[in-house]
């Protein structure tokens, strides 16, 4: 829920890009097929759009399928908040032996919630226990031997192993055959293009010069901050923090009911446009009360000085 503090009128533009912006502020959500590495959908990506960089919001090993967010040039700059923010996947499940039903979801039960899990052999981090969330699950189909199941978890959360301890819990082994990711921080499978219809939307829009087939591909900065607290700004306020000032409480113009102390928060134009991501140092409940005071400090600068 948005808490206003005062009207406002903005001279600054709106959240509407045009698509020299998009290319260089855009966020493209493919949906990676099995084969290709993170590293390669991403520079297929970049090249196809002709961006100098580009970069990914969480790595995807090949043999695993689905949501890739791809970040254009400045947009990199948001990867960060993307990898850290909660994941959701499917799962195929083999058991090596019959499993009761109710064994498996009492084994899925007492897996949610904060695990310890210390990565594989073959990861790209230091092998240290570590605990992390698991959110949910769903049991969506069970024969006995095989499983289909759903899980949200924190980022950095190794399905993999997850699935190996569950099997270790039951007394059964298991092994994941198959694994597709369906939501990566705000991003869901349903919003995501295969390369092929990437391609399909760039030749479009080079035969006809149409801006509607490159909205369709590419999506602007703003959705890949959907999952964080926001915070809208004076046009001020604003220009003081694209220079990496902080936020104080004269500037605000009106914020989310979710934002917390200490918390990543999105900071906004008073139309709607990202400027940057910083750590807030109040609640909303503090902030509905103060009239002065620093707010927040900007962490990653989207918007360039204006």
């Amino acid at each position: 829920m948005l808490i206003v503090r005062r009207e406002y009128r903005s001279s600054l533009p709106g959240p509407e890009y045009s698509i020299e912006e998009l290319l260089e502020y855009g966020v493209v959500v493919v949906d990676k097929h099995r084969g290709p590495t993170s590293s390669q959908v991403t520079a297929y990506v970049r090249d196809l759009f002709k961006a100098k960089k580009a970069g990914h919001g969480g790595t995807l090993d090949p043999n695993v399928s689905g949501v890739l967010p791809v970040l254009l040039n400045r947009a990199s700059r948001l990867s960060k908040y993307l990898l850290e923010a909660g994941k959701e996947y499917v799962a195929y499940v083999k058991f090596h032996s019959p499993v009761d039903e109710r064994t498996l979801l009492k084994a899925l039960r007492l897996f949610t919630g904060p695990i310890y899990q210390k990565p594989p052999v073959r990861s790209a981090v230091s092998r240290r226990l570590r605990i992390r969330h698991v959110y949910e699950f769903e049991l969506i189909e069970f024969t006995g031997r095989e499983a289909l199941i759903r899980r949200s978890v924190e980022s950095g959360t190794y399905i993999r192993k997850l699935v190996h301890d569950i099997g270790l819990y039951i007394g059964v082994m298991a092994h994941m055959a198959e694994l597709r990711r369906i939501r990566a921080g705000p991003f869901r499978e349903e919003e995501a293009l295969n390369v092929l219809e990437l391609r399909c939307l760039k030749e479009k829009y080079d035969e006809t010069g149409e801006e509607k087939y490159l909205r369709l591909a590419i999506r602007p900065p703003e959705d890949a901050v959907r999952h964080l607290p926001k915070i809208y700004v004076t046009d001020p306020a604003a220009r003081s923090i694209s220079h990496g000032g902080k936020l104080f409480a004269p500037g605000v113009v009106a914020f989310t009911d979710d934002l917390k102390k200490g918390s990543y928060v999105a900071l906004m134009t008073a139309k709607g446009r990202l400027i940057a991501i910083g750590i807030s140092l109040v609640s909303a409940e503090e902030l509905k009360e103060m009239k002065k005071g620093e707010v927040a400090r900007p962490k990653t600068v989207l918007l360039p000085a204006f």
